[in-house]
């Protein structure tokens, strides 16, 4: 499997959008009208992940991103996505002008092929956010407080203080037109076996070659692991292609013992080849006779209240020392 190390290495290309973006706050939602996703007024600086109270403190409503970029022409040969890890709470995302998608919920990635809307060069995003508010509703959606619920899922720190914006990371991702969309590995313990479930997206019917290569996720740690390859055929759109790689000297996810392993996914095909990579641990969990079971052993459950806010940046941790 030397060759699948070798397509590992750079077959995706990832632009971070990550940065100064410009914000402005929509106070009267007359933005859409007055098409701010053409021309974008002067807003101020705001670092994206972030949140807009870091510029404008209690906040809430409707706020336009903004931010140029930059396109090289071999990428339009390609499949460009452009992806969010998270925006709260909904949004709609405009790229040169015209709309590219819309998301509700504040917690989860989304993204968008956006191929057809780039040009060579320079290059436009908008993105309209509403983060709503408590005590009214915008275009029906009105954040909730204790004894003034709404049907918005939110954490329970959101009674405490309301944040909005996009507050997880941006990217560019291009990848041939025959992609990796996703990888889940199945893990099977009591057979040494992992299940890795990978999830092409095609453009046109094509064929492929995928190898999926499992090993210790920390180097230097024991020799273990296994790697499984086959030919498929995938149909335009989604194909999920399963691998059963089995595992050698099998290492046991466990509380006192929590061993990792990567399970790296690699495609080939005629358009090119693409790469994915993802961390697991052999392990099941599940529920017998009123008790949880981790890998054929009972275990008790203890927990806390961690909302993920800090008073920093009221939803994310600024350092990672901050957050042990």
């Amino acid at each position: 499997f030397a060759w699948f190390f070798q397509e590992m290495v750079m077959k995706r290309k990832v632009v971070s959008l990550d940065g100064t973006w410009s914000v402005v706050f929509d106070d009267d939602n007359v933005g859409k009208q007055r098409k701010f996703f053409q021309r974008m007024p002067k807003g101020q600086p705001i670092q994206v992940p972030g949140v807009w109270e870091e510029v404008r403190p209690l906040y809430d409503g409707v706020g336009w991103y903004a931010r140029d970029f930059q396109v090289d022409a071999g990428w339009l040969k390609h499949v460009v996505r452009l992806r969010f890890a998270a925006v709260n709470y909904f949004s709609e995302v405009y790229v040169n002008g015209k709309k590219v998608g819309q998301h509700e919920g504040g917690y989860t990635p989304f993204e968008f092929d956006v191929t057809a809307q780039l040009v060579p060069g320079r290059n436009t995003v908008a993105v309209r956010v509403i983060d709503p508010p408590r005590r009214k509703e915008i275009e029906g959606f009105r954040s909730g407080a204790p004894l003034s619920h709404s049907d918005i899922p939110t954490w329970k720190a959101g009674w405490y203080w309301n944040f909005g914006g996009i507050w997880q990371s941006v990217d560019l991702i291009i990848t041939p037109k025959v992609y990796l969309d996703s990888v889940f590995v199945e893990p099977l313990p009591d057979q040494r076996t992992a299940k890795v479930h990978a999830t092409v997206v095609a453009k046109a019917a094509a064929k492929g070659r995928l190898a999926a290569v499992v090993g210790p996720w920390k180097a230097g740690d024991v020799e273990t692991g296994g790697a499984a390859e086959r030919l498929a055929t995938v149909k335009r759109g989604e194909t999920v292609v399963t691998l059963v790689v089995k595992i050698k000297n099998m290492q046991l996810w466990d509380t006192e013992s929590p061993f990792l392993y990567t399970a790296g996914v690699a495609l080939g095909a005629d358009s090119g080849d693409d790469a994915l990579t993802v961390r697991f641990g052999m392990r099941t969990f599940t529920v017998k006779d009123g008790h949880f079971v981790l890998t054929g052993r009972r275990v008790v459950l203890k927990g806390l209240l961690q909302p993920g806010a800090y008073p920093e940046k009221p939803a994310y941790p600024p350092t990672k020392k901050m957050l042990r």
